[in-house]
């Protein structure tokens, strides 16, 4: 009887040390899945929409032209690329006279702040001077706003 005691005893032992083994390596597992997930999330392949300087300079440039030929917003979306946009002034009706875009601006990455200068006439003829910064993105599409 004491053999057979002292069989299932380590037996027993055997058992629960088998146990907390795998429960500890489950603990391991569900831990370094964490942070890889964690650190996956934070290391992607790069900034998904990347800015294109010169698309963007250029483009600003194309739609204050527009805006300056009294052409349309809508006519920006079918050149290549296609522009998206809106300015205020230029839905109220405000004739842009003259512009100035600087070769550069601040970057963050996936977007270009450029600080214009704009000579404006209102409906009553009075003219005056602005500098508006407005908002560049490259990807997917070009779009420009006012940053406000």
């Amino acid at each position: 009887m004491e053999t057979s005691i002292a069989q299932n005893s380590k037996l027993f032992s055997f058992r629960l040390r088998h146990k907390s083994y795998g429960a500890l390596c489950l603990l391991k597992v569900g831990i370094l899945f964490g942070l890889l997930i964690v650190v996956g999330c934070g290391s992607g392949a790069g900034n998904p929409r990347p800015l294109d300087h010169s698309i963007a300079v250029e483009s600003m440039k194309v739609f204050l032209e527009t805006w300056q030929n009294e052409g349309s917003l809508e006519s920006l979306k079918s050149r290549s690329p296609s522009i998206v946009g809106k300015d205020p002034d230029w839905d109220s009706g405000h004739r842009l006279l003259s512009f100035e875009v600087p070769p550069t601006g601040d970057d963050d990455g996936s977007n270009l702040y450029l600080d214009v200068r704009l000579q404006l006439e209102n409906q009553n003829g009075e003219v005056r001077d602005r500098t508006i910064r407005y908002v560049i993105g490259t990807k997917p599409l070009v779009s420009i706003f006012r940053d406000n």
